[in-house]
């Protein structure tokens, strides 16, 4: 799966990097990925630099996110008093991610795994992604980031059982 000329995709590192952190107990998690986790990159093969964009990925989802929990209390937060508002995708957005990816986006907040403010971390996410356009495998694992590193919530039962039969899906 990795292209050897490239050193992996980010979306492939950033699915390896949740993979490490799932199954063992991190303390730190900043700590955890700049030691443990990179070393463990590096020797599956990944690209230093690609393994660097990807940890700035995610510390820049992690920003996102602490943002938005900081921002959930203000009440002039526009974007925690439009639930239901509809999306509109910037011409940039439509050519990187394709017609099924929006739509999968639109159900995961249909559904109830993403809000306004998720749905809007998530689109950022995408767009940072090398691939154009994003496709659907890759998706999949940047919204099962999203969704698993809340700060203010775990997901819960049904919103894991959505992303699952999201996989099952995409994979057949």
């Amino acid at each position: 799966m990795m292209d050897e000329n490239e050193g992996g995709k980010i979306s492939e590192i950033i699915g390896f990097i949740f993979a490490k952190v799932t199954q063992q107990d991190v303390g730190n998690i900043s700590e955890f990925l700049k030691t443990k986790v990179r070393q463990d990159l590096i020797e599956a093969g990944f690209a230093t630099h690609k393994i660097d964009k990807a940890l700035s990925w995610l510390d820049d989802l992690f920003k996102q996110q602490l943002d938005s929990l900081l921002n959930k209390f203000q009440t002039s937060n526009y974007a925690y008093k439009c639930h239901g508002a509809m999306r509109c995708f910037s011409p940039e957005e439509c050519i990187k991610l394709t017609k099924e990816v929006r739509g999968v986006i639109w159900r995961l907040e249909r559904d109830g795994v993403l809000n306004t403010a998720t749905r809007e971390i998530l689109i950022n996410q995408l767009m940072r992604l090398d691939e154009t356009p994003v496709l659907l495998n890759d998706f999949y694992w940047v919204a099962y980031v999203v969704a698993f590193s809340r700060p203010d919530k775990r997901p819960t039962q049904e919103e894991i059982r959505v992303l699952k039969e999201l996989l099952v899906e995409i994979h057949g």
